[in-house]
């Protein structure tokens, strides 16, 4: 577990996890998700050990990688924003690809229009258009597609999280 500003963070490890756990705190759920891959060290070019941590927070997402070898000893750790396309490769073989859609936007629908318009860059007849045709609203890795769902949730609407494609062994 991980501890944030005295947040508890389940991490999600679904290549080791059976079940999708999560941590609630003050009625909100906070998760975040891990990946594992390998790649070439870059300092002996051997196999090192990469993983990749991600979670969606207060709209915005927070990524780390961190790389180990256990050939030369190297141990670097980094934190970004988005995804980088290695980390996206590595959660797609974990979590698999992943779409929102809106089922409907709920009693506050005027404000759930104004959260989807901050979170997309479309006008709002073309949002309108979007949500009358069921196209998904966000696609990509599931924290990806998590960081779009939950402000929507938050003001009541009803976002169905579908998986299209379960990546990795």
């Amino acid at each position: 577990i991980l501890f944030e500003e005295n947040i508890p963070i389940q991490v999600l490890d679904l290549g080791r996890d059976a079940a999708w756990p999560s941590t609630h705190y003050g009625g909100r759920v906070r998760r975040a998700h891990a990946a594992h891959t390998t790649e070439p060290c870059p300092t002996c070019r051997r196999e090192a050990h990469v993983t990749f941590v991600a979670r969606a927070r207060e709209a915005r997402l927070r990524s780390s990688e961190s790389v180990r070898c256990t050939h030369c000893g190297l141990a670097q750790e980094a934190d970004g924003g988005p995804l980088s396309d290695a980390a996206r490769a590595a959660f797609y073989a974990a979590e698999g690809k992943w779409s929102a859609h809106v089922l409907d936007l709920g009693p506050r629908r005027a404000e759930a229009l104004r959260v989807l318009r901050t979170l997309r860059s479309e006008s709002p007849s073309e949002l309108l258009e979007l949500l009358r045709s069921g196209t998904p609203i966000a696609t990509g890795a599931l924290v990806e597609v998590e960081l779009v769902a939950d402000p929507l949730r938050g003001v009541g609407a009803q976002i169905e999280l579908v998986l299209h494609d379960r990546g990795g062994p």
